[in-house]
């Protein structure tokens, strides 16, 4: 059996050239803050990886926790919430192609466990009302409206008339 983690490699991308010889020798080659993936069939693909991004906003929440732990409110950890750790987790995921299951079953997960542990329950209808009530956004609503805004202003050069969805 072949191991994919045969040694580390450090690969160049641009805009023009991807050296595949390069992509042989390691299972992930990290770009711009996103990875570029390698599946056990030895094929090359451009699929994002999460982990750094799950990593970082596990960082920042577990970094709010440690700082101010259960002395603050609810209100302020939640507006910390919003205000560094979700850009933080949203960071270089907005150029990524992902997949609904990506967003929904990766992203959305780590804000809701952030949710689970800070107020101390597993029961998802909590959770949701819990973000209801705090006005937090998941970060696949957030792409969604993010992406339809960057659409409404696009307009073909050819037919400034037509609107593009």
């Amino acid at each position: 059996m072949t191991s994919f983690y045969a040694e580390p490699c450090c690969c160049l991308v641009s805009a023009h050239t991807v050296c595949p010889a390069t992509m042989q020798l390691c299972h992930h080659c990290s770009v711009l803050l996103t990875t570029i993936v390698r599946n056990e069939y030895c094929i090359v693909s451009f699929k994002c990886s999460l982990d750094y991004a799950k990593h970082s906003f596990y960082c920042a929440a577990n970094g709010i926790f440690g700082k101010i732990g259960r002395i603050a409110s609810e209100d302020v950890v939640i507006q910390l919430l919003k205000s560094k750790c979700i850009p933080v987790l949203l960071y270089s995921v907005e150029v990524c192609n992902l997949s609904t299951r990506d967003v929904q079953y990766s992203l959305d997960f780590t804000v809701n466990r952030f949710f689970m542990k800070l107020f101390c329950t597993k029961d998802m209808s909590v959770v949701k009302y819990c973000q209801q009530m705090f006005h937090v956004e998941l970060p696949s609503d957030i792409i969604k409206k993010n992406k339809k805004a960057l659409l409404s202003q696009r307009r073909p050069r050819d037919a400034p008339n037509i609107w593009v969805p």
